[in-house]
């Protein structure tokens, strides 16, 4: 009786993890299914929630806001040059100076901390 119970659970969870894919194709949250996707939980709770949006895109950027409803134009507000998303945050010529001086190997952690200078700036702007 054991091993049935061992064999019905291991073929469910099998189902499960194929739905979810099924479900996540092609979206931008696709990467959180899949093996290694997901966010280390070794980080600090603030980390942790803005690479977990990064990843996910819903973060307070223009690009999502612009998504949503909340702003006018997706273009960031801090260069005016690309839609202001994660991916452009990575090549920022505005924050670029910012992206030099942290000295972290750890990419998540250096994402989130980009990420928050990022929305200081924003807050910044008149």
């Amino acid at each position: 009786m054991h091993a049935f119970k061992r064999i019905t659970a291991a073929c469910l969870r099998s189902e499960v993890k194929c739905r979810q894919k099924a479900k996540a194709d092609g979206k931008r949250w696709q990467v959180l299914v899949e093996p290694g996707g997901r966010v280390p939980p070794n980080l600090t709770r603030r980390d942790g929630v803005t690479c977990f949006r990064l990843l996910t895109g819903h973060y307070y950027l223009q690009a999502h806001l612009y998504r949503i409803g909340l702003a006018v134009d997706p273009t960031c507000t801090l260069c005016g040059k690309q839609d202001m998303s994660s991916e452009h945050l990575d090549v920022c010529p505005s924050i670029e100076y910012i992206r030099s001086l942290i000295l972290s190997d750890d990419i998540y952690r250096k994402k989130a901390l980009v990420y928050w200078e990022a929305r200081r700036r924003m807050a910044e702007l008149p």
